[in-house]
């Protein structure tokens, strides 16, 4: 009988370690998630920002917070890709 009761105790202890184990790894998958939506609505607001204020708004002053100065432009009425200043 006590080597029955031992062997129970150790299948729950097992069992426990084992629960407490992947707790840990869902609040990492969880924190992990959340930085990940902070970093994505950061983008989408940055997104919003350049097509609302410098792509609608026709502030081409600001033009450099989305393209670098290299980047060529392609508009689709145009057959001539044009550099960032031309555009």
């Amino acid at each position: 009988m006590a080597t029955s009761r031992r062997a129970t105790h150790a299948v729950i202890l097992t069992l426990a370690i084992g629960l407490a184990a992947s707790g840990c790894a869902m609040r990492e998958m969880a924190a992990q998630h959340e930085a990940e939506q902070k970093l994505v609505s950061g983008h989408l607001k940055t997104f919003d920002d350049l097509d609302y204020n410098v792509f609608s708004g026709e502030k081409w002053s600001e033009l450099h917070r989305s393209h670098s100065n290299n980047v060529i432009v392609h508009w689709p009425t145009d057959t001539r890709p044009r550099a960032r200043q031309v555009h």
